[in-house]
């Protein structure tokens, strides 16, 4: 199944936590992503950008892990071995990433019941729509078009500052959750791979509970090549480039007007993940409360990127 088949059929879910988020931000307003605040000091990260630009709306974020570059995948429902929450770690393995939604099902379900199968147990909710007509003059931050720029050329040795005016947008924000019982359902029917049956059946995990995603992500960069020029020209060599091997992100790049580039992300984009991990006293996965009751996983951030960095590059 792929991820847009995944995003046709979405299944509105009324009752999510935030829902009331939506009234709220069609009375306020909303920037688009990557737009800072009036209020405090600037972010100065990727990930300080985006969490600052979802806090207009989205209060209730507390215990969530903010992705330090545009990511398409390891969102809600991937599954870790719970070495990726080990302070000590001095190296990692590709193998402690056991699966997504779209690949810890097994593969003797026929299509279209995976698709119906998911939609049970991945629960999606929208948190609203940006407002395209608000906020066009505040500052962005350079850290987000850093982050996009870095993914699209691959190269280093760039400056992404000088000369470069960056914005990027969402057309809309949901939050997904998993939905622990029907996925113990699809456990107990066998429909879990068993690789990944027996670790969830050993309690010695850490799970995707929820993320937020972005849709429509879309990034706006305009270069004057007077100032910069090597950004420019391997900006237009990367739009006759296939994706790179081992991106994190998938994005349409095209040029317009001179010197101004569009980049559109080819799937939705994962902002943050909350990260769970089993109750510590409960021995019998038939016994494991709602999800909501887990408690947060302390996890190592530069730990799971790098094994999923090494997932996507196909290494150990």
């Amino acid at each position: 199944m792929s991820d847009t088949d995944h995003w046709n059929n979405r299944l509105p879910v009324a009752a999510l936590r935030w829902a009331f988020i939506v009234s709220l931000f069609a009375i306020a307003g909303c920037a688009p992503l990557g737009v800072l605040s009036d209020r405090g000091s600037s972010p100065t990260t990727y990930a300080a950008t985006i969490r600052e630009a979802l806090r207009t709306y989205a209060s209730d974020m507390h215990g969530y892990y903010f992705r330090a570059t545009p990511v398409s995948n390891f969102g809600v429902g991937s599954i870790y071995m719970d070495d990726v929450s080990d302070p000590s770690l001095s190296r990692v393995e590709s193998s402690w990433f056991l699966g997504s939604p779209n690949d810890w099902l097994t593969s003797s379900i026929p299509q279209a019941d995976r698709q119906r199968l998911l939609n049970r147990i991945i629960a999606e909710g929208s948190l609203g729509a940006f407002s395209s007509s608000s906020t066009d003059t505040r500052a962005v931050n350079a850290e987000a078009g850093i982050a996009i720029l870095s993914m699209l050329t691959g190269d280093a040795s760039l400056d992404y500052r000088k000369g470069v005016v960056t914005s990027f947008r969402a057309s809309e924000v949901i939050n997904r959750r998993l939905n622990w019982a029907e996925f113990q359902t699809a456990l107990a029917a066998g429909h879990i791979k068993s690789n990944v049956a027996d670790i969830v059946k050993s309690g010695k995990f850490v799970l995707a509970a929820a993320d937020i995603v972005l849709i429509g992500y879309r990034a706006e960069v305009a270069v004057d090549e007077k100032i910069n020029p090597a950004l420019a020209v391997s900006l237009r060599t990367s739009i006759l480039l296939p994706q790179s091997r081992g991106a994190r992100a998938s994005f349409n790049l095209s040029e317009g007007t001179r010197g101004h580039f569009l980049a559109h992300a080819k799937q939705p984009v994962v902002a943050a993940v909350l990260f769970k991990r089993p109750p510590p006293r409960i021995k019998s996965i038939d016994r494991m409360p709602d999800i909501d009751a887990w408690p947060a996983a302390e996890i190592q951030g530069n730990a799971v990127e790098a094994v999923e960095a090494r997932v996507l590059k196909g290494m150990p």
